[in-house]
């Protein structure tokens, strides 16, 4: 008898940690301001951490470069420069990109804009190999439909480490909110944390027997 309470425990208990379904989670740039900074502006929201920082992209590599602000009611900045005036997202002087670093690995579902045009287009990057570096997944996706472009299929990717950028003389654009999803625990840690559930409840009922 014990056995088989044993056995559902850990089927239960692994049950739930599997199944629970990805929650989305949205970053929103547009409500408060800050100052220009060359650090990162920091968010949490579900229990996710992000760090937003400025960087450029030269070489064909994403660096540090610039300051980043956001606006109220407007969303995400960047200043490449000095002279760079234009408090905008762009591929002015230097190729702007907004580099969003987590705490966890999350699905970068969405990205909204304000400030875009009928014609920018954004440049998306992807650490794809774990290595701390952003590679570029496409150059010319498009920022205009609906304000909001949605990932998926190939561009639906999975990882902590995201740049949103603008590559083109003419593509500029604030970037208002993200949308991501926490990745689910493997299997096998699930079905860990069942048997450590279980095995407490077996030692609890010897207890008290």
């Amino acid at each position: 008898m014990l056995k088989k309470l044993l056995v559902s425990a850990i089927v239960g208990a692994a049950s739930l940690l599997a199944v629970t379904a990805a929650h989305a989670t949205t970053f929103d740039f547009t409500s408060g301001t800050s100052g220009w900074t060359t650090g990162s502006l920091n968010y949490s929201s579900d229990g996710i951490g992000l760090g937003v920082s400025s960087g450029r992209y030269t070489g064909g590599n994403v660096i540090d470069n610039g300051w980043i602000r956001q606006y109220n009611n407007a969303g995400l900045a960047i200043a490449s420069s000095v002279v760079d005036n234009t408090h905008e997202i762009d591929g002015w002087g230097w190729d702007d990109v907004a580099v969003f670093s987590f705490d966890q690995d999350v699905y970068f579902e969405s990205v909204s804009f304000t400030y875009n045009g009928n014609n920018d287009q954004f440049a998306y990057f992807v650490d794809s190999d774990d290595d701390g570096n952003l590679e570029l997944l496409n150059a010319s996706l498009d920022a205009n439909p609906t304000d909001t472009f949605q990932f998926t299929g190939m561009l639906l990717k999975a990882g902590d480490l995201f740049g949103i950028g603008a590559l083109g003389y003419n593509d500029d654009f604030k970037i208002a909110s993200v949308q991501v999803s926490a990745v689910p625990l493997p299997p096998a840690m699930a079905l860990f944390g069942g048997a450590v559930l279980g095995l407490g409840w077996l030692s609890r009922r010897r207890k008290k027997s």
